[in-house]
C-alpha cells in the first residue's frame, strides 16, 4: 500500500527504491508487485522525457520491461507480455533523438503486439476504445504513415476528452498502470 501511496504522489523514485528491496512472496497470479514496479520506472521514464532526457527515460523504459525476483512473480512467456506502452515511450525518445530506424522498429513493435492480442481474442478480450492500448495502436499506425501524420495525432490527443475519460479497469492492474502513465504522457508527448 505504501508503494500505491507514494506513486499517486508522483514520488516514483521513492517508490522504485522501496520495490527493489521489498520482498513479495509468490503466489499463482502475483503480479501487482510486478505492475507497481513497471509504473514506478515509467513515471520516472516520463519525468527524464519532460526535462528532454532521452536517453535516462529510455533506462528507465529499459527497466520497466524487467521483472524482478523479489516482486513475487516470474517474467510471463513473452507473446504474453503487452508492451506497447514502453515501446510508444521509446519510439518518443529515439524520434526527439533523431535515431529514425529505432523509432520505425518500436512503431512496428506496437504493432506486432496489437495484432497478436487481437488475433484469436473473443470481443471482451480487445482493448476497449480509449484504452491506453487503442490509443497507442492508432498513434503507432498514424506514425507509420508518416512523420506528420504521427505529430498531429499525438496533438489531437493532448486536446482530445479522451484524457479525461481513462477509468481503472476492474480487476486489470496492467491497464490501470497503463491509463495512468499514459495520462500523464499525452500532454507532455504533445510539447516534445
Amino acid at each position: 500500500m505504501y508503494a500505491i501511496t507514494l506513486l499517486l504522489n508522483k514520488r516514483s523514485g521513492e517508490a522504485a527504491r522501496l520495490l527493489t528491496h521489498l520482498s513479495i512472496i509468490p503466489f499463482e497470479g502475483a503480479t501487482a508487485g510486478h505492475e507497481l514496479y513497471r509504473e514506478a520506472m515509467l513515471m520516472q521514464a516520463l519525468q527524464s522525457m519532460k526535462k528532454k532526457d532521452f536517453k535516462r527515460s529510455l533506462a528507465f523504459v529499459g527497466k520497466a520491461e524487467l521483472w524482478p525476483e523479489n516482486l513475487g512473480s516470474g517474467k510471463p512467456y513473452d507473446p504474453d507480455i503487452d508492451s506497447r506502452l514502453e515501446d510508444w515511450m521509446k519510439y518518443l525518445c529515439f524520434r526527439k533523438m533523431g535515431k529514425a530506424d529505432s523509432a520505425v522498429a518500436s512503431l512496428r513493435n506496437i504493432e506486432a503486439a496489437g495484432a497478436r492480442f487481437r488475433k484469436g481474442q473473443d470481443h471482451e478480450a480487445l482493448p476497449a476504445a480509449g484504452s491506453a492500448e487503442a490509443m497507442i495502436d492508432g498513434w503507432a499506425e498514424q506514425a507509420l504513415l508518416g512523420k506528420e501524420y504521427a505529430d498531429k495525432a499525438v496533438k489531437a490527443a493532448a486536446v482530445s476528452e479522451s484524457v479525461d475519460r481513462f477509468r481503472p479497469a476492474t480487476g486489470n492492474t496492467a491497464a490501470n498502470v497503463s491509463n495512468r502513465v499514459l495520462s500523464q504522457l499525452i500532454p507532455v508527448q504533445a510539447k516534445l
